[in-house]
């Protein structure tokens, strides 16, 4: 029982060579375009979002009701003061990685 821990350990796996460094760097890049293009292509093929009017508040902003609009992200904003804001916006606006 107490040899168990003496076993003889596996050698270090060696480093993947340059080669084979550049060769997945060129398939992650190469999948991560393939899927841009598939994300452009289906927002250029989706319908138009009738979004509704906005109404002017009594704080004078902006408030868009959003409800039974299916394509909209809901988020937090900072404000300039330290609080948060809900907001919503359109998934096309969203810069390029964000989650949706």
């Amino acid at each position: 029982m107490l040899l168990l821990g003496c076993a003889e350990r596996p050698e270090p796996a060696a480093a993947p060579s340059p080669a084979a460094r550049e060769a997945f760097a060129a398939r992650v890049l190469a999948t991560r375009d393939q899927a841009h293009r598939q994300a452009a292509t289906r927002l250029a093929e989706a319908p138009p979002v009738v979004w509704p009017a906005p109404v002017s508040t009594a704080t004078g902003g902006k408030r868009i009701d959003l409800r039974g609009v299916p394509d909209h992200i809901h988020t937090l904003e900072r404000q300039p003061d330290g609080t948060w804001r809900s907001f919503c916006r359109d998934p096309r606006q969203v810069p390029t990685g964000s989650g949706r």
